[in-house]
């Protein structure tokens, strides 16, 4: 929520070498490795600076749409917010965090079943229902 938490690596780094010493390689993903090897370092640089200047919470809190917010419990790129965020998320003020557990920074990718029985519950969900999401299986029924 805050952009001063963005892995300080990200403003100086090549993209390969974020993907290698940050994420490590227990989380390379087949999609992730093709797009970053499209990267424009200085691109990637300057965005990260950019968005490491942005307080996201003031923003947040203007919009008029109901947000679900997901993110990897140990991500090492965007940690995870911490107490400061709890404004942000009563009753009411249609903002939704929820964390995958042992999770890093590609959720929809590492847990994609949870990431998207989530997805579908934040899409479908009546106002009243929302305050119930929450990480859940994908359950699929068998058919012999």
């Amino acid at each position: 929520v805050q952009g001063g938490t963005i892995n300080n690596r990200l403003t100086n780094s090549d993209p390969d070498s974020v993907l290698s010493k940050v994420l490590g390689k227990a989380n390379s993903f087949t999609e992730v490795e093709t797009e970053i090897r499209k990267t424009d370092q200085a691109a990637m640089n300057r965005l990260a600076s950019e968005l490491s200047a942005t307080n996201f919470a003031t923003r947040l809190v203007e919009c008029p749409r109901p947000v679900l917010m997901v993110f990897g419990d140990q991500d090492p790129i965007v940690p995870p917010p911490s107490g400061d965020y709890y404004h942000l998320q009563k009753p009411g003020n249609n903002r939704y965090y929820v964390a995958l557990s042992d999770c890093n920074h590609f959720p929809m990718l590492q847990e994609k079943a949870k990431f998207n029985r989530l997805l579908i519950d934040f899409i479908l969900a009546q106002d009243h229902e929302l305050d119930g999401l929450s990480e859940k299986e994908f359950w699929t029924r068998r058919t012999r």
